[in-house]
Formats: structure tokens, C-alpha cells, sequence
């Protein structure tokens, strides 16, 4: 069963590496991943008990450790690795 999940693995590589639709497909998976990050932000934003509060319940909790991780650091890694990874299909399509 192994081989048979790593010859997939391969096959999905294969194919956005060279298949006609890679770049294309591995572009819109990180646009859309970026614009849910953006969403994530909004949502956090607007939920935090400041003026700008408009949702329900409090976000307090990302204020408490570890929790404070969330917004400072994995969703900040998140959208540097999306912004990398589309820099690099666009700078191998000039290529």
C-alpha cells in the first residue's frame, strides 16, 4: 500500500510540473489560499472587542498564550510561503 500512495505522490507532481495546467493550477491555489488568509484576518479583526467590533463572540483567546502564535506567526509564515511559491511559477515562466 506504500508504493501504491508514493507512485500517486509522483503522478501529482508529474503532472503540475509538466502537465499544461501545473502553473496555472498551483497559481490559483495560492491566490485563494491568500484571499482565505485575508478572510481568516478580517474575520479576527472584526471580532476583537475594539470600536471595530461587528461579530460575535469576543476574539479574546488570541491574546493568551499560545494562542498569540496563531496571528503573529503561522499566519504571517502562511502568506510569506504563498507569496514565495507564486514569485517562483512567475519567475519560471519568464525563464
Amino acid at each position: 500500500m506504500g508504493r501504491k500512495r508514493q507512485a500517486h505522490r509522483e503522478g501529482v507532481v508529474h503532472a503540475v510540473q509538466r502537465g499544461p495546467w501545473g502553473k496555472p493550477l498551483v497559481l490559483i491555489w495560492n491566490v485563494v489560499g491568500l484571499g482565505l488568509l485575508a478572510l481568516v484576518v478580517v474575520v479576527g479583526v472584526l471580532s476583537l472587542p475594539t470600536p471595530l467590533q461587528v461579530l460575535k463572540p469576543d476574539n479574546t483567546w488570541v491574546v493568551h498564550a499560545p494562542y498569540g502564535l496563531l496571528p503573529t506567526v503561522l499566519v504571517m509564515t502562511a502568506v510569506l510561503l504563498h507569496i514565495a511559491a507564486i514569485r517562483k511559477v512567475l519567475r519560471e515562466g519568464r525563464a
